[in-house]
């Protein structure tokens, strides 16, 4: 059987949909945070690890370095946590 492009598209997005499903919500970037420093128990750790198999741009995301803020320049430091945020969200 062949699927047409917007077959495939549809059947990665209920696989993506039900993956999501059974993983629950998203950590949070605190516990992103916590998971790379070693600050996690176990059973936290284990959930946070789940998502970062099912997810592995999420993983990139939260290694990569930041820009370091400039004196005067708030402004990106906010922006760039907002793009941290959107990037691990979706």
């Amino acid at each position: 059987m062949t699927y047409t492009k917007k077959e495939m598209i549809e059947v990665v997005a209920e696989m993506m949909a039900e993956e999501c499903e059974r993983l629950g919500e998203l950590p949070t970037a605190e516990e992103f945070e916590m998971y790379f420093t070693g600050e996690m128990d176990a059973a936290a750790a284990g959930r946070v690890r789940r998502f970062l198999v099912a997810y592995p741009e999420i993983a990139k995301v939260c290694t990569e370095a930041f820009p370091i803020e400039e004196e005067g320049d708030a402004g990106m430091a906010e922006d760039t946590w907002d793009r941290f945020n959107d990037r691990i969200r979706h």
